[in-house]
């Protein structure tokens, strides 16, 4: 079963995760899965859901290092942050750009009068990897995120053929 935040940012995933999620109130992320870890011991596994413009804002105003980050790590055993969007690296100017919604369009990533590198973007999704200890996926959009939610519950679930489970 997946427990889904039951405020604006993650409980809109419920439609498409009916009926393997319901909602609730978390304190930290937008999605929990209970979980089976090694030895069958139970395994709390959180998700954060960021879109590319939210990761953005937390590479400029280090809520999510400063704050989320380590509720995150302190609820949960297993943290995952799920990176939603379209984007990619201008080859040219090495810019951030993101896939508009209208005509398919790309457009240079900004906040205000700031536009990020590719780089600004990489670098902080790595520190959270390697310093943070997270796991990062990314998906297209909500859909796909839903999908991913249940490919975890499904893995971290022994009981039904995934996770930390050996066949002897």
């Amino acid at each position: 079963m997946i427990l889904l935040d039951n405020r604006a940012g993650s409980s809109d995933l419920i439609s498409y995760l009916r009926p393997h999620g319901e909602l609730g109130r978390l304190d930290y992320g937008d999605a929990l899965i209970e979980g089976e870890g090694p030895d069958g011991l139970p395994t709390l596994v959180g998700c954060e859901v960021k879109t590319v413009g939210d990761v953005l804002k937390c590479v400029t105003d280090g809520r999510f290092a400063g704050h989320q980050l380590p509720g995150l790590l302190a609820s949960y055993n297993v943290v995952y942050l799920v990176v939603e969007g379209h984007w990619r690296r201008d080859m040219k100017s090495g810019l951030l750009q993101f896939r508009g919604a209208r005509k398919g369009l790309w457009f240079d990533a900004s906040i205000g009068t700031r536009r990020f590198m590719w780089s600004d973007f990489d670098s902080w999704l790595m520190t959270m990897e390697i310093k943070g200890g997270i796991r990062t996926r990314f998906t297209h959009d909500r859909q796909e995120t839903a999908a991913f939610l249940k490919d975890l519950d499904k893995w971290w679930s022994t009981s039904r053929g995934g996770g930390w489970s050996t066949h002897k």
